[in-house]
């Protein structure tokens, strides 16, 4: 029996290996983030996402100048920091938007915008002209719906960039373990032939950034399975 067992004890050593490697290597991805240009890997995707119209809006807001360092340090900072920026950039443009191409882009009649952005300014004055409580439940209503709009918006075109960095950072972390995995391999001695030797620390690596989210439940269901083979 004990030589039945030998493989899942095998096994599961080399999911813990790979586990622990492939969570050191996004640990040190992670890390680079902040100094390299992997930390704003799929900006580009966020940009065609926006479109055009959008970042017009975004300038005139920020200022042309300084767009460009301000997105960027959102963007390494999340999704949070970024959609925060993102959002109160867009609000402040459509308080008279200038540009009628930033409320087609976000499917709003500009008519009905800039007339219930003026009711809704008129409604704030005192002494100005009078405004009743229809066409302020109107005005109200057609900025809710910009309001939802825009935030659709946002979220859509911030989740589509954090899709393409997440993939940036597992190709990368994926070369780091592989890069990890063969220089370990050529410091210690093999026990064998040496492209066995390299050939698993390649299988190693390749399989560590995958394996490393679910290697705890992967080593779990192993013991599991070896407690029940025991048994019998």
């Amino acid at each position: 029996m004990p030589t039945l067992l030998t493989p899942f004890d095998s096994l599961t050593h080399f999911i813990t290996a790979a586990g622990a490697l492939g969570t050191a290597a996004f640990g040190l991805v992670e890390a680079a983030k902040g100094t390299t240009p992997l930390g704003v890997a799929g900006l580009r995707r966020l940009e065609r996402a926006l479109g055009r119209a959008n970042l017009r809006a975004l300038h005139r807001t920020y200022g042309k100048e300084g767009w460009d360092h301000i997105l960027r340090g959102a963007y390494r900072k999340g999704d949070a920091a970024l959609m925060q920026v993102l959002r109160d950039g867009l609000k402040v443009a459509l308080d008279g938007p200038e540009d009628k191409e930033f409320a087609k882009a976000l499917n709003l009649d500009s008519g009905k915008l800039e007339a219930a952005l003026k009711t809704f300014r008129d409604s704030q004055v005192k002494g100005g002209p009078g405004v009743d409580e229809a066409q302020l439940q109107e005005g109200r209503k057609v900025l809710g719906t910009a309001e939802l709009t825009l935030n659709a918006w946002v979220e859509g075109a911030v989740a589509t960039a954090m899709n393409a960095r997440v993939g940036w950072t597992q190709c990368w972390a994926g070369i780091v373990a592989i890069l990890g995995a063969l220089s370990v391999a050529a410091m210690v001695p093999p026990d064998g032939s040496l492209a066995g030797h390299l050939g698993k620390a390649l299988l190693l690596g390749v399989v560590a950034v995958p394996i490393a989210p679910i290697s705890k439940d992967l080593v779990s269901l192993l013991k599991a399975a070896k407690e029940a083979v025991g048994r019998r």
